[in-house]
């Protein structure tokens, strides 16, 4: 944590969940607050006491229901021993019980999350989930969903998959990454959302191995590098970083060597060649002029400053060997004239000039405001990629998977929207 972060306020490490409706907050809250009219307490973990009614809080969670009014021994005791949660985490979850709101510290999100987790108190397991969600980022999706793994929260493994899918890229070059659980990594190589490279999938999961893959008996390396679906590498990749891997499963890289070759001979699984999620990569040339906004579905590029000079924003586009990558490109222009021109390279990003006279193929689009233009990236060939926006169309030849697609700004104010299909 930054020190920043460190010299926060109390206040502002604090989280609020609140269910609404079906509570009324002041008087139930009185009642958690009264000891005189509690009739059980529960002996905590850590040595603590808390006290309630036996009534609301088996109505509020259904393991308490069953331990008070069950079959269970803890049905006709007044002190019962729960040896398996602390005594703050436990008032946190008796205030959401009474209250349906409860406020607590950040880093107590995850203890709050399992105890509700534990005892049923779904409304509140979700609400911390969403939370939890809400503060992803690349630096703590491998520590959270390793927790969850561990507790067995289900609710947040699922959030945090969704997150590392939408950021592999990052994400597989951690080296948090190789800390994964086993089960983690097996669901993560078997989705088809993952937005990366397959190379780098692969290398990822060679890396998780070497960390600790040998020595961990739950599973063997077939298990994990099945699950590589090696058409989808190119060819070069396949030769140079794929096969000098011992632990690599043969028949399915011989596989994707005959499906380079002959593709409509292919006989390998044919989970191997599912694409995986269309794959492109926005880049800015200059970022002082060129904004950048992502998520999972779009991307926005905001053309700003107040002079009319040509920008350049760069898009790294990995199609798949069998279904073509398509997007949408939705102008939001400033002024009836903005207009946008495109280019097509194969050469290293490094190389890419920023003088449009060099542009090739394309010619200079006047995109309507708010209509759409489709762009289809396909395989015609080996190492040929053809890109077709709108009407226009362009081919280039590859030494990899990948190609650049060059988009030039002219006004200020200028938004391209880019958007999955």
């Amino acid at each position: 944590m930054s020190t920043e972060e460190n010299a926060a306020t109390k206040e502002d490490m604090m989280c609020t969940v609140e269910e609404t409706g079906i509570w009324c907050p002041k008087i139930f809250g009185a009642l958690l607050e009264d000891p005189s009219t509690h009739d059980v307490t529960f002996k905590t973990s850590d040595g603590g006491s808390v006290s309630a009614h036996r009534v609301i809080v088996a109505a509020g969670s259904r393991v308490f229901h069953a331990m008070l009014y069950g079959n269970m021994k803890e049905s006709s005791q007044k002190e019962i021993e729960l040896p398996n949660i602390e005594e703050d985490i436990l008032r946190h979850l008796l205030t959401f019980m009474y209250t349906g709101k409860v406020c607590f510290s950040m880093d107590r999100c995850v203890d709050i999350l399992d105890a509700a987790h534990y005892f049923g108190v779904e409304i509140l397991e979700s609400c911390c989930a969403d939370y939890i969600e809400t503060t992803l980022a690349i630096e703590n999706c491998c520590e959270n969903v390793t927790v969850a793994h561990k507790k067995n929260i289900q609710v947040l493994v699922a959030k945090c998959l969704s997150f590392m899918f939408n950021h592999a890229v990052e994400l597989i070059k951690l080296p948090q990454f190789k800390e994964l659980p086993v089960d983690v990594l097996l669901a993560f190589l078997e989705s088809s959302d993952v937005c990366a490279e397959e190379i780098e999938i692969f290398l990822a999961a060679v890396d998780w191995y070497k960390h600790q893959g040998s020595q961990n008996s739950e599973v063997t390396n077939k298990g994990i590098f099945q699950l590589v679906r090696y058409p989808l590498i190119s060819k070069s990749d396949l030769i140079h970083k794929v096969r000098p891997v011992e632990e690599i499963d043969s028949v399915l890289y011989t596989a994707a060597l005959e499906y380079h070759l002959l593709p409509e001979e292919y006989a390998g699984p044919p989970e191997q060649i599912k694409p995986r999620c269309p794959f492109f990569e926005v880049i800015s040339v200059t970022p002082s002029t060129v904004t950048l906004e992502k998520n999972k579905d779009k991307t926005v590029i905001s053309r700003i400053g107040s002079r009319s000079w040509r920008e350049l924003c760069v898009i790294k586009v990995t199609p798949f060997q069998q279904n073509p990558l398509k997007f949408t490109l939705c102008l939001e222009a400033y002024c009836d004239r903005s207009y946008i021109v495109f280019s097509l390279k194969s050469v290293k990003f490094e190389s890419i000039p920023r003088d449009r006279n060099d542009v090739n193929g394309f010619n200079a689009m006047h995109l309507k405001q708010g209509e759409a233009t489709d762009v289809t990236v396909s395989y015609s060939g080996p190492s040929k990629v053809v890109v077709n926006i709108g009407l226009q169309s362009q081919s280039v030849t590859v030494r990899d998977t990948s190609v650049f697609l060059c988009i030039y700004f002219y006004n200020p104010g200028d938004k391209l929207v880019i958007s999955c299909v």
